[in-house]
């Protein structure tokens, strides 16, 4: 199977060499495409100059849209996805996250980590998770690092913006894939502004909303229901069929009755 590395950019000049001389060291790899999601630095020269595909959208359109040019111009059977702020990935880390897909032991890898930042995802994610999706148990639920196979995420829906990682976490949840999560210990990213991580924390939370059905995408609706008030079922009956835990509900509702 072949094997096509997918790295989203946005200025990111002053990381993006890097990451690409460690994916070049991977031989397993067989293309490698940067996409330059409107950059107004220096990202797609220096991408270019490393002798890998680099295409370029003429104004940023987020990256998910960047993800989906990359699948749409990529030739393998696998895709990897990185990030391109990274100071610490090796090559190490990367073969480590394409092993599971090769070997036919999971459709999709994800990553966990140790990371000096991470604010969206301890503050946001990981909350958010804990509350509304208390049986999906992932270190890390928002990861840029990710292989899939590339049949599989064709079928997904996939928004333009900074929501898509946990988006695709979500659909694939859903469906009932392998997943795998490989911890590649430590990562540095570069350190994002303030005013950035707000519009990531405000996108990621649309997007896990919207994945629910609490939120809708066309007509903006939000409807806070209290069981069996508006809809005749009962709102976590919904959840639990929508993501696959009725029997883990069924036992822990079973185990915690409380008897008049």
């Amino acid at each position: 199977m072949k094997v096509s590395c997918i790295i989203p950019a946005y200025n990111e000049e002053s990381t993006i060499i890097n990451v690409l001389k460690n994916v070049k060291k991977v031989k397993s790899i067989d293309e490698i495409i940067v996409v330059d999601d409107g950059s107004t630095d220096n990202t797609y020269k220096y991408a270019k100059s490393q002798k890998v595909k680099v295409l370029k959208h003429a104004k940023n359109k987020g990256k998910g849209a960047a993800i989906k040019t990359g699948i749409a111009n990529s030739k393998g059977d696998i895709l990897l996805f990185l990030d391109a702020d990274l100071y610490s990935i090796s090559p190490k880390k990367i073969t480590s996250i394409l092993q599971p897909l090769e070997n036919a032991e999971a459709d999709f890898v994800k990553t966990s980590f140790t990371r000096a930042r991470g604010r969206v995802t301890e503050l946001v994610v990981k909350p958010l998770f804990n509350v509304i999706f208390p049986f999906i148990k992932f270190n890390q639920p928002l990861s840029g690092q990710f292989a899939i196979k590339k049949e599989l995420i064709k079928e997904l829906m996939i928004d333009d913006k900074w929501g898509v990682d946990i988006q695709i976490l979500l659909q694939l949840v859903k469906k009932g894939v392998r997943i795998s999560e490989v911890n590649i210990g430590k990562l540095i990213h570069k350190k994002q502004p303030l005013g950035n991580l707000t519009i990531m924390s405000e996108q990621v939370i649309k997007t896990i909303l919207s994945e629910l059905g609490i939120i809708a995408n066309k007509h903006k609706l939000i409807i806070f229901d209290f069981d069996k008030t508006l809809i005749r079922e009962s709102s976590i009956e919904i959840v639990a069929k929508e993501f696959g835990f009725e029997r883990e509900l069924k036992r822990l509702r079973k185990e915690h009755k409380v008897y008049a």
